[in-house]
């Protein structure tokens, strides 16, 4: 977060005590519970919440941050509604675990983010994880498959579809 810098959409760092660091404080929670909590939510809502992730991504590339844990459950919503990554780990991604393969070395890339995106964006607008029929542990191989060979779920909407699929 430091080498970032403050970003309207990135959690801001408001220090360090002994027992860890200390974030901004988000009413909202995560994209993830809003949703789950309110039901349906607009699709302009969905497409805020898509550029503020991207806007946050690409301010962290810029300064070679790669995110490695883009999700529902690591976008946070301020009182206005307005998304901010943060990535706070295993505990809150459960069932909206994004799928990133690692590919060679095994490490996060750009192109790991890229792909988080494309599923985060597949998510906000079907509601649904990128590949429902496997599980991220179990199934990492096929995942990561699909992943190499570009199959990815299509979206009825053109340019949503042509989006998710240049991810």
């Amino acid at each position: 977060m430091r080498r970032i810098g403050p970003h309207p959409n990135i959690i801001a760092l408001r220090g360090e005590s002994p027992d860890g660091i200390l974030l901004e404080r988000v009413k909202n929670g995560t994209v993830a519970n809003f949703m789950q909590k309110m039901g349906k939510t607009q699709i302009a809502q969905h497409s805020r919440w898509i550029h503020d992730a991207t806007k946050a991504i690409v301010a962290s590339h810029k300064v070679i941050v790669i995110r490695c844990d883009i999700s529902a459950s690591n976008l946070l919503l301020n009182e206005d509604l307005n998304a901010k990554l943060c990535r706070i780990g295993q505990a809150c991604t459960g069932k909206y675990q994004i799928y990133m393969p690692r590919l060679e070395s095994g490490l996060s890339s750009v192109k790991t983010d890229l792909f988080a995106l494309a599923s985060l964006i597949f998510y906000l607008i079907t509601k649904q994880v990128l590949f429902p029929d496997l599980d991220p542990i179990e199934d990492e191989n096929t995942i990561t498959e699909r992943f190499i060979r570009g199959e990815f779920p299509k979206l009825s909407d053109a340019v949503l579809n042509a989006i998710v699929q240049n991810c």
